[in-house]
């Protein structure tokens, strides 16, 4: 429970700068990564004979995050931070949640771009922030 507190305050400060700015200061992604890491080491030590399972899973569930950079330096569309949040969130969550989220932000989004599409509020080259649309999605997530 105090994990996923932890990861809902930190995608919290992570929407409110990517909103407001669209982008993400290095040092809160950098501050979730270090956070990510050590945690992942005490649970490591912790359990010593499962350690191997958990580094997979870890890996796993960073995959997400992994693809949203590499989509992000190919295309240049989409935001580093974005990438790094998610990798950062995939360090405390599994791997089912971390494709729920960030299948369910990504339709969420799509959805809200079309709307905003269709009332001429953006146009189609509008750059919208990914951020609070993962937010968005790990609230849900407590709903199911």
């Amino acid at each position: 429970m105090m994990k996923s507190i932890a990861v809902l305050v930190y995608l919290i400060v992570l929407a409110f700068w990517d909103a407001k700015e669209k982008k993400v200061p290095v040092w809160i992604l950098a501050a979730g990564t270090i956070g990510g890491m050590v945690c992942l080491l005490v649970f490591m030590c912790m359990d010593r004979e499962r350690w191997q399972w958990e580094l997979l899973s870890v890996c796993l569930a960073v995959t997400p995050g992994v693809f949203f950079l590499v989509v992000a330096k190919i295309t240049g569309k989409a935001g580093l931070g974005d990438g790094w949040a998610l990798i950062n969130v995939g360090m405390f969550e599994n791997y089912k949640t971390c494709l729920f989220l960030a299948g369910i932000s990504l339709m969420i989004m799509a959805v809200f771009a079309l709307i905003l599409l269709v009332m001429r509020k953006v146009r189609s080259d509008s750059a919208i922030p990914f951020i609070p649309f993962l937010l968005l999605a790990y609230m849900c997530r407590f709903l199911w």
